[in-house]
């Protein structure tokens, strides 16, 4: 038996998750909040197959089974022993703590990573049904399939939904030169092929893969242990230099460094393609305390797997860590090599020699010699594994962080695969100087971000090494805010080359002064970008310790663009000026804005006493208020509202007195700056209940703890149903057809809120 590389073999990943009865997120009887929150639902159910026999469109996923986080049922615990249970917990508490130590964007990456995507487009021209397996984000499963294929495969897939048991087992054997899969379910008992089986065999489906040009194209479908290492046309040189010092006789969970790193080559080295030629060199497995214990043991050339592998077996750890001298070498070996080289150097510590090995990687790359160097570190923490990744990035290649046998070969692999990195060079000029660059820096795919720079930014000049691929840049002058950056689509960076990028920020200068009543003024500014419709600038943030306005002049830098100039006095009823402005590179635009106001000094009086009041002001004859207190709350007065000069009308109540009546004053003329006092007396007339305690045309807002509505039109069952309830210390009653809809409202309070004179109600007290 194998286990399948489910990134590239389409067939077996959907027989897993077509076959599965049970979710893969077993329901379990204690689930952490992060892995319930990284549960995938199963929306595919029995309806796959149901739609497929029909081929009728159809979209649904499951969870991927790579990632499928396991828990325990209750039946699956009862049947273990205390000893699994415990290994269990252990396992759940593991995955539960690395959850934890994600970001909540990382979790949110994983969890897109974890589902697997099934999809019936309907039949083509020639009557064949349609279908896409999205399998990883770069790999798929395109199907063509005829009537009966579907049929089986639907009668199959309710077969197993309806089973209570189920195992599925692969095999592959090699056949005239050709990897023959075969894939065989035990349902109930009962062995059987999958129909998809017979798709494949014949052709009506295909696996593709995404390059880096965004292209998809068919791969051949072959079976390895884990993941593979593609195989290519051309001899590819590889020079392993593995670390046999001394401390590779620490232990991780019990097993020997050393001796992981051998099971790791005993994986890889079979993976290579066999048109590999490949080499090894070894450090410090000679002699203890010896800086010069360096030892080429297979030299670069082909058919040497074996060679590797059986060197790798005798290693023995001793001696030191003489980076410096391996390096060199692998560099006299590559001297006589026209292609290029990768090196793969595998070390668990930093140089112990004296020497620096980063300088030398640098030298190497200086004198023209062909290589990419990779460097893997082995059980290192961030400050040991910072002379590694110097010699990464000096021999173009990448670095790889393992910190257990798991994390080794995969890390192994990725560094075979690797073509090494590429650079990007940017310079930003501001107006015509180079300065300073914020970036931000985002590559396709599993890339992801690649960079973002602290305010400080980079320097004009800096160069990034990083993987190849496709790259979107995001860039503004260091320290500039509130104004959208350049953007840069489709870089395209490719191993061993050199990107460069000069780009030009000429920002224009709108300038702006404001005045009111012929001074000038402290206004707020915003400035919205129009074809975006986003807010660019604002001074009306906390961020910026402008929340009460800024003082005019002011400069606001803008790129070229379609603008909307927004310019508001603060704490104020004045209209905004609006208007939209259009701005070319390297220009100043000057704009003036006058606003001309006056102040309505507003004093509500109650048997001589100024009184807290409700407040509000429109434009002469507008139904529309442009000031407005908070409703039943109100604002103590004398109140200052400043207000665009025109005229207005003013409406005044006082807040929380009984028997008063509304007051308005209508067409104020405000000047440019005048000061208008307008004094409202207010006599108090008490409201009085008729003789059966109800007051008519009055409302006693606020304080409600129970809404009744009542059997009919009809206020006294009301003020029954507050003076039968212990909590009701007063009550309103709300008339049919006028503020709350066509049926009557009764409204039980906690307080006796004041009476306030309204025809759409009848109130009381208890």
């Amino acid at each position: 038996m194998k286990s399948v590389d489910l990134r590239h073999f389409g067939t077996i990943l959907f027989l897993v998750l077509q076959l599965t009865p049970l979710p893969l997120f077993a329901a379990p009887s204690e689930r952490r909040p992060l892995l319930a929150e990284m549960q995938v639902p199963d929306t595919c159910g029995t309806g796959y197959g149901d739609h497929l026999a029909a081929c009728t469109p159809f979209r649904c996923q499951k969870p991927h089974p790579i990632f499928a986080i396991n828990s325990p049922t209750e039946a699956e615990l009862s049947k273990m022993t205390a000893a699994q249970k415990q290994e269990a917990e252990a396992y759940l508490a593991d995955v539960e703590k690395k959850l934890q130590e994600m970001t909540p964007a990382q979790r949110v990456e994983k969890k897109a990573k974890m589902v697997v995507t099934f999809e019936i487009k309907g039949p083509d021209a020639q009557g064949l049904c349609q279908t896409t397996t999205s399998m990883t984000a770069k790999s798929r499963q395109d199907c063509a399939l005829d009537e009966v294929t579907r049929q089986n495969i639907a009668d199959f897939d309710r077969l197993v939904a309806a089973a209570d048991s189920l195992k599925t087992e692969t095999s592959s054997e090699l056949v005239e030169g050709k990897m023959v899969t075969k894939t065989l379910t035990t349902v109930d008992g009962k062995t059987m092929e999958h129909p998809l089986q017979h798709a494949l065999n014949s052709g009506q489906c295909k696996v593709l893969e995404q390059g880096e040009d965004g292209r998809w194209t068919p791969i051949e479908m072959g079976v390895i242990t884990e993941s593979p290492v593609k195989k290519t046309s051309g001899s590819t040189n590889t020079l392993f230099i593995l670390d046999a010092s001394g401390s590779m006789w620490e232990q991780i969970k019990g097993t020997p460094k050393i001796t992981i790193a051998k099971e790791v080559m005993a994986k890889l080295v079979p993976e290579l393609p066999s048109t590999s030629h490949i080499g090894l060199i070894a450090y410090g497995h000679r002699r203890k305390g010896d800086c010069n214990d360096v030892e080429t043991l297979v030299k670069l050339g082909a058919n040497h797997k074996q060679a590797v592998l059986e060197a790798v077996k005798g290693l023995n750890a001793l001696g030191k860590t003489p980076l410096t001298k391996s390096v060199n070498q692998a560099f006299k070996i590559l001297q006589s090599e026209k292609q290029a080289s990768t090196i793969i150097l595998v070390s668990d510590g930093i140089e112990s020699c004296n020497t620096d090995p980063c300088k030398a990687v640098a030298t190497a790359k200086k004198e023209g010699l062909k290589f990419i160097l990779h460097t893997v570190g082995f059980g290192l923490n961030k400050t040991e594994s910072a002379q590694l990744q110097c010699m990464a990035k000096a021999g173009g290649g990448e670095y790889f962080q393992a910190n257990n046998a798991k994390e080794l070969l995969k890390t192994a692999r990725k560094a075979v695969k690797s073509k090494g990195t590429g650079r990007l060079k940017l310079t930003l000029r501001a107006n015509g100087k180079p300065v300073n660059a914020w970036v931000k820096l985002v590559g396709n795919g599993e890339i992801g971000l690649a960079e973002l720079t602290n305010d400080e930014g980079v320097k004009p000049g800096y160069v990034w090494q990083i993987k190849p691929g496709v790259y979107h840049l995001e860039t503004l002058p260091a320290g500039i805010r509130g104004v959208d950056p350049i953007k840069l689509d489709n870089i395209k960076i490719e191993s061993g080359k050199t990107v460069e990028k000069t780009l030009d920020f000429d920002q224009s200068t709108l300038h702006i002064m404001a005045t009111e009543n012929g001074k000038p003024a402290v206004v707020q500014i915003k400035v919205e970008n129009v074809a975006m419709n986003k807010t660019v600038f604002d001074t009306s943030t906390y961020s910026t310790f402008t929340m009460n306005g800024v003082k005019t002049p002011y400069e606001v830098k803008l790129l070229p663009g379609k603008y909307r100039l927004i310019v508001q006095i603060p704490n104020s009823s004045i209209p905004s000026y609006s208007e939209n402005v259009d701005f070319s590179g390297g220009i100043t635009v000057e704009k003036t804005v006058a606003f001309e106001s006056g102040t309505m000094r507003v004093t509500a009086l109650v048997g001589g006493k100024s009184v807290t009041a409700g407040v509000n002001i429109r434009k002469a004859g507008s139904p529309k208020d442009i000031f407005a207190t908070m409703p039943y709350v109100g604002d103590a007065t004398p109140m200052n509202v400043k207000l665009g000069a025109g005229h207005y009308d003013l409406s005044t109540i006082p807040v929380g007195i009984e028997g008063v009546v509304q007051k308005v004053i209508k067409n104020i003329e405000l000047k440019p700056g005048s000061v208008v006092d307008e004094v409202l007396s207010f006599e108090v007339k008490p409201i009085a209940a008729d003789a059966d305690g109800l007051e008519q045309n009055t409302d006693r807002p606020r304080r409600d703890f129970k809404h009744i509505i009542p059997a009919s039109d009809d206020a006294v069952l009301c003020q029954k149903a507050c003076q039968d309830d212990a909590r009701c210390k007063a009550w309103t009653y709300v008339k049919p057809n006028t503020l709350q809809g066509s049926r009557p409202n009764c409204w039980l309070k906690t307080s006796v809120p004041p009476a306030v004179p309204n025809s759409c109600c009848v109130s009381g007290t208890k």
